[in-house]
């Protein structure tokens, strides 16, 4: 048992502080020295001696204050060359995951006691620089007033500041944890600073607890490498904060499922931009003014039920392999711009999410599986020149590739849908002129489904983004569900109305296949008129004459066709003007309808037939 220097608990008048003598004493015998005014000077001289080369803990003296006062500035350090290294510039990202260090066989000099001072008030600066600390530190529920400067510290052993208050600030620059380290429950009232030196990463080792701590103002963690467990469930981080270029571990997080950001809250601009991870998880968190998670990568990223606002940024993220938006029993609503430009994913998964702003996926590109269920758009949805599954160098004329998967199932557009017909459709070869396009929604999904909602919803979609041609065919896609859906039974007379104008119009609204009725109908005309006329007379042989009567057949039925009145005009008998005048009503429906259509597949002129007819 450690003795006990103690005062009265009365408070602290000027006779109770404490000389170096006795605190050099207390020191030696492991005393706990309790509400007492002590020196900072005295401390930095007391624990000079017992600094030393060996990083041997000696746990049976050590430096223990509880309840008390200190007055002046603790300054603690060992420089190994004059030049003071300084810290980088928290705008400088460095995506380098390797620990490196300007001392690679660790401190030179090591305080070889226990530090503790527990529920205590630091008047003036704590700083620790260039010194390995071979025993535990204890910095629980104290008050730093003036804030805390560590740099280039090594501690190997555990370290804790449970319920510790830092008013001014705390910088904590190119510093190694081994061991366990836990600032549960602290309050960082001024700027946060874990970053790096020159050469040197702050680095956790160990399990690193920031549970419930309260960031009140900037905090900062870049290129921090967390090593094992860490922990930032129910973390409040008022103003911003900045894991830029950081390495973030998740084992060993009590409650899986949880994460190690569960409930957290970012009150500032959340920065993860080039971060490292292996799997990570925002479970119940909230993001108030946004987040960046620009070059991050990683093997697994996750958002259950996590609300943003503000912008929320994954441009050029081309390492993260599964991306996963989930609802996860709860709301999971992104209020602001989501982008997602020129990022790479193999799986992107999407379920009851609800975006309230625009979602840029231009130049997006995911590798393998695409996933959209129950998710609603608010804004406009851009997918102009994305890479979807299947669409690789290794598809086939059918689109499919290996188990690529793309799935939409009950989806909300508000507003229009933006992406190139390339993209939505699979083209069938140019010879299988029987074959029509083929979305690549559904491209591995051959079970029977109702689409309708679906389509209804990319029709809409379309006209507001004014493609007309991708609006023609979720039209026809919508026909095509409603003749297959239920109810259509009852529905007999719909259904082949239905049949008849897709045959008709072709897959989608398509000129030419008007236009090939046109052309099958002059041949048919001709038949007729060639069955009536007789061989012209003159010298020349059977087919000659034959081949002239089919010319002079055809030629009638084309003027037929095209002039109002000539097929009447130039007919001997009844007979012949009936058949006439029905070909030029044929005739002239079809070319009104080849004009409707082409109109419908051009935006052009489709603006200008909306223009001349209001």
């Amino acid at each position: 048992m450690n003795a006990t220097l103690a005062a009265e608990p009365d408070p602290l008048p000027a006779s109770k502080s404490i000389t170096r003598a006795e605190l050099k004493n207390a020191v030696e015998k492991g005393e706990t020295i309790i509400g007492r005014e002590i020196d900072g000077e005295d401390i930095v001289a007391v624990l000079r001696t017992w600094i030393t080369s060996d990083s041997k803990c000696l746990p049976n003296a050590g430096l223990r204050i509880e309840k008390g006062v200190i007055r002046g500035d603790v300054k603690l350090d060992f420089k190994t060359s004059p030049s003071k290294p300084t810290a980088q510039d928290p705008d400088e990202e460095d995506t380098d995951n390797t620990k490196t260090d300007d001392t690679t066989g660790g401190p030179e000099r090591w305080l070889s006691i226990p530090l503790l001072i527990k529920e205590s008030i630091v008047n003036d600066r704590f700083q620790l620089d260039s010194l390995g600390v071979a025993c535990p530190m204890d910095l629980s529920r104290s008050t730093f007033e003036s804030g805390i400067d560590i740099r280039s510290a090594t501690f190997q052993a555990n370290v804790s500041a449970v319920g510790a208050e830092f008013k001014t600030g705390a910088a904590i620059l190119g510093s190694e944890f081994k061991s366990n380290t836990s600032f549960w429950r602290a309050k960082f009232v001024g700027n946060l600073e874990f970053t790096r030196m020159i050469r040197r990463k702050s680095t956790f080792e160990g399990n690193a607890d920031f549970r419930e701590a309260v960031f009140s103002r900037q905090a900062s963690f870049i290129n921090t490498m967390f090593m094992n467990r860490m922990d930032f469930r129910n973390v409040q981080f008022v103003s911003g904060v900045s894991f830029s270029g950081a390495t973030l571990a998740s084992t060993g997080v009590v409650g899986p499922a949880s994460g190690p950001f569960y409930g957290t809250e970012f009150g500032g601009f959340a920065n993860f931009r080039t971060a490292h991870f292996t799997g990570l998880r925002f479970l119940r968190s909230t993001f108030r003014a946004g987040a960046d998670f620009r070059g991050a990568s990683g093997k697994r990223l996750q958002f259950y039920g996590v609300a943003f606002s503000g912008r929320l940024g994954f441009d050029d993220a081309r390492s993260i392999r599964e991306l996963e938006f989930n609802n996860f029993g709860g709301s999971m609503i992104v209020d602001g711009e989501a982008v997602f430009r020129r990022a790479a994913f193999d799986k992107l998964i999407f379920i009851r999410t609800a975006f309230k702003n625009s979602v840029d996926f231009q130049s997006c590109e995911v590798r393998s599986s695409l996933k959209f269920r129950t998710v609603s758009f608010d804004g406009d949805l851009h997918f102009e020149d994305v890479k979807l599954p299947g669409m690789g160098p290794n598809a086939d004329e059918s689109g499919d590739e290996g188990n690529s998967e793309i799935n939409i199932e009950d989806i909300t557009l508000n507003r229009g849908l933006y992406i190139d017909a390339k993209q939505f459709l699979v083209r069938p070869p140019w010879w299988a002129v029987w074959r029509e396009d083929t979305p690549r929604l559904y491209a591995n999904d051959r079970r029977t489904r109702d689409d309708r909602r679906v389509w209804r919803q990319l029709v809409r979609a379309f006209d507001l983004a004014q493609n007309v041609e991708l609006k023609n065919y979720a039209e026809y896609k919508l026909r095509v569900s409603e003749e297959i859906g239920q109810g259509s039974e009852d529905e007999p007379f719909a259904k082949i109305t239905s049949v008849a104008s897709r045959w008709f119009w072709g897959y989608g609204l398509r000129p030419l296949r008007v236009l090939f009725w046109f052309v099958v109908t002059v041949l048919v005309f001709s038949g007729i008129y060639w069955t009536q006329l007789p061989n012209p007379a003159g010298g020349k042989g059977p087919v000659s004459r034959s081949v002239a009567r089919a010319s002079t057949a055809l030629m009638f039925s084309v003027r037929t066709a095209w002039e109002l009145k000539y097929g009447y005009s130039n007919s001997t008998n009844v007979l012949f003007r009936s058949i006439t005048v029905i070909e030029s009503i044929i005739a002239k429906l079809l070319l009104a309808s080849f004009a409707y259509a082409l109109t419908q597949a051009s935006p052009l002129l489709s603006d200008l037939m909306k223009k001349l007819l209001p």
